[in-house]
C-alpha cells in the first residue's frame, strides 16, 4: 500500500487552519507516510513543518482584480492546470486540503482522477454567501472524507452518505514548552488579547468595552498583540478613549502567553472563528477566558457553555464590560474557571487528535 500523501495549503503562515495542516501534516511524516506540501502563495514560510516534508510552490492570487470576465477565467483555468500538474507529478496517494476554498480549487484541479481527497472546512459557513456555500458543499461532496470541528458545522453541509465525514477538534498545542507557574508571578492587571487586527476580531468593540471597565477599575491595563490592516484606526480609537494610556497595541510576538504569562485573564471578542486555538493556548497555559459567543460555537464549546469560562453576547459591549468587571471583582471565580480548563484541556492532548487524523488516512488509503 502506498503512503504518499500531498496537502494543499493556502498558504505556510500562521493562521490557525495552516498550523492544524501542518500538525496533521507532521503526524503523518512521524507515522511512516511520505509528506509533500503544495504551497498556494508567496509569503514566507513561517508554520511549523518537518524538515523531511517537501514544499512546492504553485502560487495562486486569491485577491486576483480582473474587469475582464474571460480573462479572470482563463488565468483561473491555467492555474487549476498548474496545481493539476504540481500534484500528479507528486504520484500521490491520497490528497489533503484545508479550508473550502481550497478544497474547491482542489477538488476542481484533480477532477477526473481517482485519486482520493480528505477535505477539511475550518471556517464559519455563515459568512459564506448561498452561491459560495453551494459551491464549497458541492467540492466537499467530490471528496472521499469530510472532516469538521464542529458537529453543528457538519449538520450545515448535510452532506450525502456516501461522503465519510468526521468531527475533529483541533489539538492544544502549546507554542513553549512548559507552562508558567502564574501562582509565583506577582499580577500587573493585565488584560490580554491577540490576535490580526482584522474586522473579525473586533478589537474595536473590546477596546470600547474596556474604556467602560477604566472608570471603575483604573488600575487595569489592556494589551492586544497581534498585526494586521486595522492597526492604524485602532490606534486612533485607542487615542479617543479615556483609558488611552492604558490600552497598548503590543504588536507581534512568537509566543503571546510566554511574553504576558502574568496577564489576569485573556479576552476573545470576534464575532467569527472556528475553533480558536488562542482559546485553547490560553486553558493550556492557566490564563481564564471570556470569549464572544461567536459563530459557528467553537468558543462556547471550547469553554463548555460557561464551565471553564465566561461567554457573552457577540458585538454587545456592555455585556462584554460587565463580564471584564466580573472577572476583575471575583477572583475566585477565574481560579475556578482555570481548574476546569486544565481539566478540560486534557480532551485535546496532540497524540489523541493525531490518532484521529492517521486512522482517517489509513483508513481511505485501505479503501483505495
Amino acid at each position: 500500500m502506498g503512503k504518499r500523501a500531498v496537502f494543499v495549503f493556502r498558504n505556510l503562515g500562521t493562521g490557525g487552519a495552516q498550523k492544524i495542516e501542518a500538525f496533521v501534516a507532521n503526524a503523518l511524516c512521524n507515522s511512516g507516510y511520505d509528506v509533500i506540501a503544495i504551497n498556494m502563495a508567496s509569503s514566507k514560510c513561517t508554520v511549523n513543518l518537518d524538515n523531511r516534508i517537501k514544499i512546492v510552490n504553485v502560487i495562486y492570487d486569491f485577491a486576483e482584480v480582473c474587469q475582464n470576465k474571460i480573462k479572470k477565467l482563463y488565468n483561473k483555468l491555467i492555474y487549476l492546470y498548474k496545481l493539476r500538474k504540481a500534484i500528479l507529478a507528486q504520484k500521490p496517494d491520497i490528497v489533503c486540503a484545508f479550508l473550502s476554498d481550497v478544497v474547491r480549487i482542489t477538488v476542481l484541479a484533480l477532477k477526473g482522477t481517482a485519486i482520493p481527497i480528505i477535505g477539511s472546512e475550518r471556517g464559519d459557513p455563515n459568512v459564506f454567501s448561498s452561491k459560495q456555500f453551494n459551491a464549497y458543499r458541492k467540492a466537499y461532496i467530490h471528496c472521499k472524507y469530510a472532516v469538521f470541528q464542529l458537529d453543528n458545522v457538519m449538520q450545515m453541509y448535510n452532506l450525502p452518505d456516501f461522503v465519510k465525514q468526521k468531527v475533529i477538534p483541533n489539538p492544544c498545542i502549546p507554542r513553549t514548552n512548559s507552562k508558567s507557574d502564574k501562582a509565583s508571578e506577582p499580577s500587573e492587571h493585565i488584560i490580554l488579547s491577540a490576535g490580526r487586527l482584522a474586522e473579525q476580531k473586533r478589537f474595536d468593540l473590546l477596546i470600547d468595552a474596556f474604556d467602560l471597565v477604566y472608570q471603575k477599575h483604573p488600575e487595569y491595563q489592556l494589551h492586544i498583540y497581534g498585526s494586521g490592516p486595522l492597526e492604524a484606526k485602532l490606534y486612533n480609537q485607542i487615542q479617543s478613549t479615556s483609558a488611552s494610556s492604558s490600552i497598548r497595541l503590543a504588536g507581534d510576538v512568537e509566543d503571546v502567553f510566554a511574553v504576558a504569562s502574568n496577564s489576569d485573564f485573556f479576552v476573545l471578542s470576534s464575532d467569527f472563528e472556528g475553533i480558536p486555538n488562542v482559546i485553547l493556548e490560553a486553558m493550556y497555559a492557566g490564563i481564564p477566558v471570556i470569549a464572544t459567543d461567536c459563530s459557528p460555537g467553537g468558543a462556547s464549546y471550547l469553554l463548555e457553555n460557561g464551565e471553564c469560562g465566561i461567554i457573552v453576547p457577540k458585538n454587545d459591549k456592555l455585556k462584554l464590560a460587565e463580564a471584564i468587571n466580573n472577572y476583575i471583582e471575583c477572583p475566585s471565580l477565574r481560579e475556578q474557571h482555570i481548574i476546569k480548563s486544565l481539566k478540560s484541556i486534557k480532551k485535546y492532548e496532540p497524540h489523541k487528535i493525531e490518532k484521529m487524523w492517521i486512522d482517517i488516512f489509513n483508513s481511505v488509503l485501505e479503501e483505495s
